[in-house]
C-alpha cells in the first residue's frame, strides 16, 4: 500500500509542478483587469467621526453583502457626501479621505432628521453602492440621529472577473499517452491529444471548435482531474490521476 501511495503523490506532484509552469507562458489573467486589489494607506486610517457627528466610510465590499468585514478596509477616496435637511437645503457637504472616511462636525441636533446622498461614485463602481446588509444600503438614506455609522459599500466587478474570461477544463481520451504504438516517436496515439484545453467564457458552437486552444497534451501530462487557478501568481494547477 505504502508504494502505490508514493506512486500516486508523486505522480500529483509531477503533474502539478509541470502544469504550473506551462500556466506561466498561458497567461490566463486577461490584461483588461491589470490593476492590482487597493490597498489602504498604512497610516492614518483611523476613523475622523466623533461622538455627536454624522459620519462613516465609503470601503470595498468584496464580497457585496453589505456588511463590513474585518477584512474590507480599504477606503474609497474623494466620494461626495452632502446632508439635507426636510425642506431639500444643503447643511453639509464634504468628501471621503485617502481611507474612505467623512464627517460632519457642524450640522446641529436640530436639523435632523436628513438625507444623506453619495455621489461622484466612478463608474467602475457602477455609480453605486452594495444593496444588501445592515452597513451599506443605497447611495441615499434617511439618518434621523448623529451617527457614525453611515457607511457604504462599493464593488469593482473587474477586480474578480475580466470580460471574457478563460475557462479551462481537463478531456479524456483512450489509449496510452506513452507507450509507441502508432510510430517511432516513443509517443502513443493518446499522446499528442489534448489533456487541458482552453476555452474563452463567450465562445459558442461545438467541439471541435477552433476557438480553443490546448494547454497540455496527454503525453506531456498523463491524465488530470480538477483544474484551480491562483490569480495572485498566474498559476494553473491540475492533479494526476492513478487507476489500479
Amino acid at each position: 500500500m505504502k508504494s502505490v501511495l508514493t506512486r500516486i503523490a508523486s505522480l500529483t506532484a509531477l503533474a502539478v509542478v509541470f502544469i504550473a509552469n506551462i500556466s506561466l507562458a498561458l497567461d490566463v489573467k486577461s490584461s483588461e483587469n491589470p490593476l492590482p486589489l487597493p490597498l489602504p494607506p498604512g497610516c492614518g486610517c483611523a476613523p475622523i467621526c466623533q461622538a455627536g457627528q454624522l459620519g462613516g466610510q465609503v470601503w470595498e465590499d468584496y464580497n457585496s453583502d453589505g456588511i463590513k468585514a474585518p477584512f474590507e478596509n480599504a477606503g474609497v477616496a474623494g466620494i461626495t457626501v452632502t446632508a439635507y435637511n426636510c425642506q431639500g437645503a444643503a447643511v453639509g457637504t464634504t468628501t471621503t479621505n485617502a481611507c474612505g472616511y467623512y464627517s460632519f462636525s457642524n450640522i446641529a441636533a436640530a436639523a435632523y432628521p436628513l438625507r444623506v446622498e453619495f455621489s461622484n461614485i466612478p463608474a467602475i463602481y457602477n455609480n453605486s453602492g452594495t444593496f444588501n446588509g445592515a452597513n451599506s444600503r443605497t447611495s441615499v438614506r434617511r439618518v434621523t440621529s448623529p451617527t457614525c455609522n453611515s457607511d457604504l459599500g462599493v464593488t469593482d466587478p473587474n477586480e474578480y472577473c475580466q470580460k471574457d474570461p478563460k475557462i479551462i477544463v481537463p478531456q479524456y481520451r483512450n489509449g496510452d499517452p506513452l507507450v509507441n504504438t502508432d510510430d517511432c516517436s516513443g509517443v502513443g496515439l493518446a499522446g499528442p491529444q489534448t489533456s487541458l484545453t482552453v476555452v474563452a467564457s463567450q465562445t459558442a458552437g461545438v467541439a471541435p471548435n477552433s476557438a480553443n486552444t490546448q494547454a497540455a497534451t496527454l503525453a506531456q501530462t498523463g491524465a488530470v482531474w480538477g483544474v484551480a487557478y491562483q490569480k495572485r501568481s498566474k498559476l494553473l494547477f491540475s492533479s494526476a490521476v492513478v487507476k489500479r
